[in-house]
């Protein structure tokens, strides 16, 4: 039995804790089984099978540089052990960590929950467990050459250095458009 098929009926049946718009959050792990349900109920394809097909061939990836899920026997000697670096201080955590508006006890309490969040994510990312399901928001092994490879083609409009399309640059663009913004607090502009 699959995490996805296991998790996703009990997700649907939580209570809502926000109000439907547009600054509606879900978990990554949650948002992993709602969009994997989502993908593998339209497509009737595990979503490793869609990014094997629609990202990887495409982009003259192997597949067995970017997986998504279950990490198989042979690539497991491949995958790097996750690693935690405690923090020391406010000043070296990022803004969201360091929750900067809060009062100093809130924020020794964030930092504290962020240091145990580190800790804890380090543990169950080098777990088999956590090597053997498919959550696509946070189990995904991929090469630093298949990310440069993705982000290359993002970079120039959905298109590889040789013309090879990847996406349209009308999808790119809009995707560009919908990014936060940065710490800036300017809008990120497209390519």
């Amino acid at each position: 039995l699959s995490a996805l098929n296991y998790c996703l009926p009990s997700t649907t049946v939580c209570p809502q804790l926000t109000q439907h718009g547009p600054q509606a959050g879900y978990h990554p792990v949650a948002w992993s089984w709602l969009v994997g349900g989502i993908v593998e109920r339209a497509t009737g394809r595990h979503v490793r099978d869609i990014v094997s097909d629609l990202v990887c061939k495409p982009l003259g990836v192997n597949a067995d540089d970017m997986l998504i899920g279950e990490l198989p026997s042979s690539c497991k000697t491949r995958v790097a052990r996750l690693e935690h670096k405690p923090v020391l201080s406010l000043a070296s955590m990022s803004p969201a960590c360091r929750g900067d508006s809060a009062p100093w006890v809130l924020r020794t309490f964030w930092r504290d929950l962020c240091r145990a969040e580190s800790a804890a994510l380090v543990c169950v990312g080098n777990s088999t467990l956590f090597r053997s399901i498919c959550l696509p928001s946070s189990n995904g092994f991929l090469t630093a050459r298949a990310v440069a490879t993705v982000y290359g083609a993002l970079a120039n409009g959905g298109a590889l250095a040789d013309g090879t399309r990847f996406v349209s640059e009308a999808a790119v663009a809009d995707l560009f458009s919908r990014l936060r913004p940065l710490n800036s607090g300017r809008s990120r502009s497209g390519p």
